[in-house]
């Protein structure tokens, strides 16, 4: 065996092998979350979670859930334990929801290690579980977890299950990168030539979009390791993207500049709509968000045109006429998969007695200004959006 479980919730002491007495070791320690070596084998962390080792029916699940978290049987611990009141009550579904909120972030954070669970909990239950089909907490808990995943991402782009010895490879990689990404190396593309200058030692990179690694959500990924000095790689795509129509160059008519005798007229500026603060805004009744837009032109001229606000695939519009130096709050209603996500964020926290502000989404603005001649001038923005 070269790799074995370890908590990812608490330090090691460094190195393994230090012998110590039970509660009084004080010398360095691996963090908390890190890989380390124990004769000859490599730490895997693993994130526990609060479905508990001894447990294997719901009754049992909240019954030890809020001896734990509940006073006067909680036992507070700094940073990381608050104690409720007594007599605070919850169900497996809220029990449930958290759980899956916690794994749900690690997931999205690209972190690689598992979380685990305990025989007891496979266990089927006879008097039906809170899905009603019987099966263990185990399941009760991934079932919800790999829908709402399903909610977010195509059949293309699935959950990778990696071994135990490739967890431990990727930790290695994302840690070598994460030391070393932010001075050592540079890249650059052009047509179809990825190229990388490594100013250190030999190092795993990720590239994404290159014959490196394997398909994965309509592309290609993967970790290569880059020598020492300059290396490329071969782009699935060129880049700029050539041009599809021949390129027609037109001389610009009129006199040269400075010309004797041509009084030359200053350039009126174009108008233009751009996106201002605030670019944080929350969801308001009618599932609504605020658009802050400024037209900037001439004095005393408009500003017409509209915006695409885009989300989760989907687009919502608006025309505009904004004056010269005005800023316009525009109210925009949501899309509607951004509106079911919120409505679901908040139904679980709810449900869990929580507020929703893990939730975040990011849309795009395409913002388009009409011209007096020639092709509307488009500005771009990003607005993030909270329940």
């Amino acid at each position: 065996m070269t790799e074995f479980g370890s908590d990812a919730s608490k330090p090691y002491p460094s190195p393994a092998t230090t012998t110590f007495t039970t509660g009084a070791y004080t010398g360095p320690r691996t963090p908390a979350g890190a890989t380390f070596s124990d004769g000859g084998a490599t730490a895997i962390p693993r994130y526990p979670t609060n479905i508990f080792y001894n447990v294997s029916s719901n009754a049992q699940e909240v019954d030890e859930y809020e001896t734990v978290y509940d006073s006067p049987t909680c036992v507070p611990i700094s940073g990381v334990t608050t104690c409720n009141p007594a007599g605070t009550t919850f169900t497996i579904a809220q029990i449930i929801a958290s759980i899956d909120q916690g794994m749900f972030q690690h997931m999205m954070g690209n972190d690689p290690r598992p979380h685990y669970f305990h025989q007891t909990n496979l266990m089927s239950q006879t008097n039906q579980g809170a899905t009603g089909n019987g099966d263990g907490l185990f399941y009760e808990t991934v079932n919800p977890l790999l829908s709402q995943y399903r909610q977010y991402f195509a059949s293309n782009a699935p959950i990778e299950q990696l071994t135990m010895p490739q967890i431990g490879t990727l930790l290695d990689e994302q840690s070598g990168w994460a030391a070393a990404n932010a001075s050592q190396v540079t890249g650059s593309i052009q047509g179809h030539v990825v190229t990388v200058v490594n100013g250190g030692s030999a190092i795993e990179i990720p590239l994404t979009g290159t014959t490196v690694g394997s398909p994965y959500a309509g592309s290609q990924s993967g970790w290569v390791l880059a020598p020492s000095g300059t290396s490329t790689y071969t782009a699935l795509a060129a880049w700029p993207a050539p041009p599809t129509v021949p390129v027609v160059v037109t001389p610009p008519g009129g006199p040269a500049p400075g010309t004797p005798g041509k009084k030359l007229h200053k350039a009126v500026p174009a108008s233009v709509i751009v996106q201002v603060a605030p670019k944080t805004v929350h969801v308001k009744r009618g599932n609504k968000v605020t658009v802050s837009l400024k037209c900037k032109a001439a004095k005393g001229k408009v500003c017409t045109g509209s915006f695409k606000l885009q989300l989760m695939g989907q687009t919502a519009k608006h025309k505009l006429r904004i004056k010269a130096g005005k800023i316009a709050r525009v109210a925009v209603k949501l899309p509607k998969r951004a509106r079911q996500a919120i409505a679901k964020a908040s139904k679980d926290a709810k449900a869990s007695k929580a507020k929703a502000s893990h939730l975040t989404l990011n849309a795009k603005l395409v913002i388009s200004t009409a011209q007096p001649h020639g092709k509307a001038k488009v500005t771009r923005g990003a607005l993030k959006i909270r329940p």
